[in-house]
This record gives structure tokens, C-alpha cells and sequence, in this order.
């Protein structure tokens, strides 16, 4: 047998194994949330007064930031709210949803003040790894509270912890656009990124989340990418953009010459300690020893790093998962720009993307 036949025989063979692989995981984290749904139902979420309660207090006029952590997200949290800490109102209108006792304990202790709700999960009390059972569940939970918050009449925002705010996000303004949710994406392209979204309560809203919460449960999906298949139909809600240039992720770390966002998704890794540890080496780290208490002096320089653009060398280091985005984002890039691979991308890719992103 020639060669070049052993090479293209052997590339098949390790094509079909990576497919088999995702197919798999696919199946297993699929089980595993047929088998906690009832821990983040929707009916759940809408008997609880204490829910109820809370969400009826958000203000209209100055919307309601929601994040979501268990216990092994509490640094990255804390680091967060280091980062917005004296920034007007963001302590004020944040919302946190903490997924066990532990967490729940840890900020009612270092941030009294914070406005929490705690669902104490059994399902979602340990480590999440992209791809896996916990992280599908958490996309699911994350649906329902959406559409809960929608039901009850409430603009709001859902954020992330794992970004740098070099401005506040309640000052972005958001009157001068009729969409009904408005997303982060990925890079200049119609990609939702996910992590940040507006949502403003209308009924094209709700049938938005109740459509996501509904395939979510039933269909390994990833959520940003199926609510970017969602935002291309015309009979659910009208999607609209927050600016590349405003809201921001790794990719203007490679490019920071232009303009200085507002935010930086700092999402490039798909293991929470790696990107805590990606977040050190790019000085976005803003903890004392003890690793709750702020170091203010480190939020100032950071700061002026961003706003003068003058990174620090360890961001050309990249890790294996992070230079895999980076190839399937410039590939997703190169198909936007035409009608036909972009109506592809929407009805067939998007909504099955973890299958098609086979190698992480």
C-alpha cells in the first residue's frame, strides 16, 4: 500500500474516532440532564416565593445584572467583584445565584450587602467542564431563569465573572434599539458569544427562552450557539448586537491597537482554573494573599494597561484549547461572508456545533 493511502486511511480512522468521542459525550451529558431537569424546571423556579419576591423588586429603569457560581467559581467571582467594585451601582443592581450552601455562605460572608438567591443544587454543586452533563444543565438553568425573569416583566441583564470591566456595563445605553434581547458576539461576525445578553421583557422574548429551555432539555446543544440558529428565524424575538468594539473577548488581546473596549471576555479556555490562571499572567488578577480581599492598586494598572493598550508579553502564549477557538472562529469567519455557507451555519451547524467542533 502506497504512502500517501496509509496517511489518508489512518486521517479517516482518527476522524471517525474524534466523531464517535463526541457522540458519546454527547450522549452521556444528555443522560445526565434527563436525569436532574426537575432540579432547574421552570415549574420549580416560579413556585419558589423567595424568587418570586426578588425578581419583583428589579428596577425597570435600571436593569439587573444575574451571575450564576458554586463553589468552584467563588475566586473567580470574587476577582470579578474586585474589578466592578467602585463602579456606580454595580455591587447595587447584581444579582447572585449561588448553586450551593458553600458558595452561598462565601459571599454572604466577604460581600454582605450583595443581593443573593440560593438554589443549593445537588446536580450542579461540582467541578463543570465544557461539553459535560453539569455544563448542559447549567445552559438549561440558565434558559429557565431567562424566561422566569421575562415572565415576571423584568429587563434584565445575564453576565459572566470571567471578563475585565475597564467601564460599567450600566452605562452602555440601550433605548436607541427595538431588539428584544441584545447580545455579546464573537468578533465583527453575527456569532453570539453568550456570556453577556439584555433582555428586555416582551412576548417574543419569552417564546425565545421558552423555545431555547425546550431544545436545551432534550438536545445536546451549545447555547450560543443555537441562540445565534434561534436569532435567525423570524418568528421568535428580534436580536440585536451589543459593538465588537464595546464588548470584547481574547481576540483584542492578539490586536490591542484599536480602540480599548469596555469589556473583555476573557473566554478562551474551557477549564475555569485555566482561565483564572490565563487572567494572572495577563495581570487581570485582582485578589490579595488571602484571596478575598481586593487589591485596588492591581485594578488600577490593569486598567491603564487596557486603556493604553499595552499588554503584558504572556498573552501570546496560547494553550491547546485556546488556539483550537481561535482556528474554529476564523473558520466561522471565512463562511459569514457568504449567503449560502451562512444560511448553513444557521440551520445545520449552529444548532449541532458541538458535534462539528469535534476536537475539543
Amino acid at each position: 500500500m502506497k504512502r500517501s493511502s496509509v496517511i489518508f486511511w489512518s486521517f479517516l480512522v482518527v476522524i471517525l474516532a474524534l466523531v464517535l468521542r463526541k457522540i458519546k459525550i454527547g450522549y452521556d451529558a444528555m443522560q445526565y440532564v434527563r436525569g436532574c431537569a426537575h432540579e432547574v424546571s421552570f415549574e420549580g423556579i416560579m413556585k419558589d416565593p423567595i424568587f418570586i419576591e426578588l425578581i419583583k423588586n428589579f428596577e425597570f429603569e435600571s436593569p439587573t445584572m444575574i451571575i450564576f457560581l458554586n463553589q468552584y467559581a467563588l475566586d473567580m467571582t470574587f476577582n470579578w467583584l474586585c474589578n466592578i467594585k467602585d463602579m456606580p451601582n454595580a455591587h447595587k443592581n447584581l444579582l447572585v445565584i449561588t448553586l450551593d450552601n458553600v458558595s452561598d455562605k462565601q459571599i454572604s460572608t466577604t460581600w454582605p450587602n450583595l443581593k443573593r438567591y440560593n438554589m443549593a443544587i445537588p446536580c450542579l454543586k461540582d467541578r463543570f467542564q465544557s461539553g459535560g452533563g453539569r455544563y448542559q444543565l447549567f445552559y438549561l438553568l440558565r434558559a429557565n431563569i431567562a424566561k422566569a425573569i421575562v415572565k415576571l416583566g423584568k429587563p434584565f441583564w445575564m453576565v459572566q465573572q470571567d471578563t475585565f470591566w475597564l467601564d460599567n456595563l450600566l452605562d452602555l445605553p440601550l433605548n436607541n434599539t427595538e431588539s428584544d434581547i441584545i447580545f455579546d458576539r464573537v468578533g465583527e461576525i453575527p456569532l453570539i458569544a453568550g456570556g453577556y445578553y439584555y433582555v428586555r421583557p416582551t412576548q417574543k422574548s419569552l417564546k425565545f427562552f421558552e423555545k431555547l429551555s425546550e431544545d436545551l432539555e432534550v438536545s445536546y446543544k451549545q447555547d450560543s450557539t443555537y441562540m445565534t440558529s434561534l436569532c435567525s428565524r423570524d418568528d421568535l424575538a428580534k436580536c440585536g448586537f451589543v459593538p465588537y468594539s464595546i464588548l470584547s473577548n481574547w481576540a483584542w488581546l492578539d490586536n490591542p491597537s484599536v480602540k480599548s473596549p469596555m469589556i473583555i471576555q476573557l473566554d478562551c479556555e474551557t477549564q475555569l482554573e485555566k482561565k483564572l490562571d490565563k487572567m494572572k499572567s495577563l495581570g487581570f488578577y485582582f485578589l490579595e494573599e488571602d484571596e478575598k480581599s481586593c487589591n485596588v492598586s492591581a485594578v488600577k494598572e490593569a486598567k491603564s494597561h487596557v486603556l493604553n493598550r499595552t499588554m503584558l508579553p504572556a498573552v501570546s502564549e496560547k494553550s491547546y484549547s485556546h488556539t483550537q477557538l481561535i482556528i474554529y472562529t476564523w473558520i466561522i469567519q471565512k463562511l459569514h461572508q457568504h449567503y449560502i455557507t451562512e444560511f448553513i451555519l444557521n440551520k445545520i451547524v449552529y444548532p449541532y456545533a458541538y458535534y462539528f467542533m469535534f476536537t475539543i
